[in-house]
């Protein structure tokens, strides 16, 4: 089997298969991940390199799903379902590959601070940032302003992203942001403010490096920094 047909196969696994239970997808463990997981064993055991499969098998359906989802032709959820299956392969590739640096195109940590009760916002941007090729670090629902500056300060982010949604978290928040922007991670980490509220006057107070208050700005921002670290 050649690598041109084994690349085929995953990305038609990623393009193509059938998912009926979009509901859950965010929830549930990726049906796909066993065969995904098999073709990509058999790419490197063909001696395909790390980074055609990621380049091929992965950016590519992937760059086509958005785009086609920015043309009205693909829906929300079947796009963030299969940013899942794409993330849930880079995953699979970084673990089966021995040389992985050259995969990553920046590193994007996300947490819902603490205060925070809307949780499928951050899972649906985690989602597609992992899909869309960045390295992300997830850190969860209900952070502290401390804990997450201290993840600031421990993985050294490209990207922090933080969202309101609730006003009475905007002063912690606004805390991160200064902390941030005012530290040693400051030369290396850019802030991007989500929610709702990110267009809110009240808002104007996180002086964030860029604000994306829903999925359209989302995708434009992400999609332009991964094209731009490659």
């Amino acid at each position: 089997m050649n690598a041109e047909h084994i690349i085929s196969q995953i990305s038609n696994q990623i393009f193509h298969s059938d998912i009926n239970d979009f509901g859950n997808v965010l929830d549930s463990e990726n049906k796909y991940s066993s065969e995904i997981s098999g073709l990509i064993s058999l790419s490197l055991e063909n001696d395909v390199s790390p980074e055609l499969i990621s380049n091929e098998a992965l950016d590519k359906p992937m760059h086509n799903i958005v785009n086609r989802f920015r043309n009205d032709d693909y829906d929300f959820i079947e796009m963030i379902a299969r940013a899942k299956i794409t993330g849930d392969a880079r995953d699979i590739l970084a673990d089966r590959a021995e040389e992985t640096d050259s995969l990553n195109k920046c590193t994007m940590l996300l947490a819902t601070v603490e205060g925070e009760y809307h949780r499928h916002g951050k899972d649906i941007i985690s989602s597609l940032s992992r899909g869309i090729g960045l390295n992300t670090i997830d850190l969860g629902m209900g952070i502290s302003a401390s804990e997450i500056l201290n993840a600031v300060d421990e993985h050294q982010p490209d990207y922090l992203g933080i969202s309101a949604s609730t006003r009475t978290t905007i002063p912690d928040l606004k805390d991160i942001v200064d902390n941030v922007q005012t530290g040693k991670a400051a030369e290396k980490t850019t802030v991007i403010l989500g929610g709702f509220l990110a267009v809110d006057n009240e808002a104007d107070a996180i002086n964030a490096d860029y604000r994306c208050s829903n999925i359209h700005q989302s995708i434009d921002l992400f999609t332009s920094i991964a094209n731009s670290s490659n």
